[in-house]
């Protein structure tokens, strides 16, 4: 089997130019400078967004394209974290994600795999396509929506999701049931591919993070863009933080149980 694309970040996905090993960018959709500008002049006295004004948000991309200051090199170690643009970050300071909170409670170095945009699929095929490279302690999955169809197209070369909703795709492919035996089946892939690496995995069922606040008061206490901010992603974090110390297995299928 040729695996030449099978482990390719990702930063350029969907149509999105924001690709690059070893770069540091300002912005990244959704979190563009467009739309951060029309937050402020919608609500100019925002303590959220002034901050963000004065202290930027970078995104700082490895050798890999991944957002994770470790580069990925042959044999090395750490947490592995599985995810779409929540894993990633976007919109909110790294130190401030559900994934870094957990990798610093639990220390290693932070194999940060999330990549906005996508399901499941790209989970298993990031995780698969690095196994020879990395050696993962721990995987932990989040990817709140279940249903994103992940494809590849060779002209331009990128690998693109789709969505359940997505009229423009054959109804075919997006159909309820096809989407959750996709997601059924590489949920168990990747499970199995834990196995057989000897590695726990550890993925949340459904959770409502909103009715979730902190007992100590954040700030900033939003996302620069339209994400979840810190106070969801201290509930992530919380969450994943509960089934790591008390190395709680996921059920068969946590987001279609």
């Amino acid at each position: 089997m040729k695996l030449s694309n099978v482990f390719k970040s990702g930063c350029k996905y969907n149509g999105v130019h924001y690709e690059g090993e070893n770069k540091v960018v300002k912005w990244i959709p959704t979190d563009s400078e467009e739309a951060f500008h029309n937050a402020l002049k919608e609500d100019p006295t925002n303590p959220s967004l002034l901050h963000y004004l004065k202290n930027p948000i970078t995104y700082k991309l490895n050798n890999y394209g991944f957002r994770t200051p470790v580069d990925f090199v042959d044999g090395i170690e750490g947490n592995v974290f599985l995810g779409c643009s929540h894993t990633f970050g976007i919109g909110n300071y790294l130190e401030n994600t559900w994934s870094w909170k957990l990798n610093e409670y639990i220390g290693g170095n932070f194999l940060n795999l999330g990549v906005s945009g996508t399901g499941i699929g790209t989970g298993f095929r990031l995780l698969y396509g690095l196994k020879e490279m990395i050696r993962p302690k721990n995987v932990f999955l989040y990817f709140p929506h279940s249903y994103r169809f992940e494809y590849y197209i060779s002209d331009p070369p990128e690998w693109r999701s789709a969505a359940i909703n997505a009229m423009y795709f054959p109804p075919l492919l997006l159909e309820r049931n096809n989407m959750e035996m996709y997601y059924h089946l590489h949920f168990n892939a990747i499970k199995t591919l834990c196995a057989e690496l000897d590695v726990p995995l550890y993925a949340a069922e459904p959770f409502d993070f909103t009715k979730h606040k902190p007992k100590h008061k954040v700030f900033p206490d939003r996302a620069r863009d339209t994400h979840f901010g810190p106070y969801g992603h201290i509930s992530v974090f919380e969450k994943y933080k509960q089934l790591y110390d008390h190395k709680i297995e996921p059920s068969p299928d946590p987001y279609l149980s």
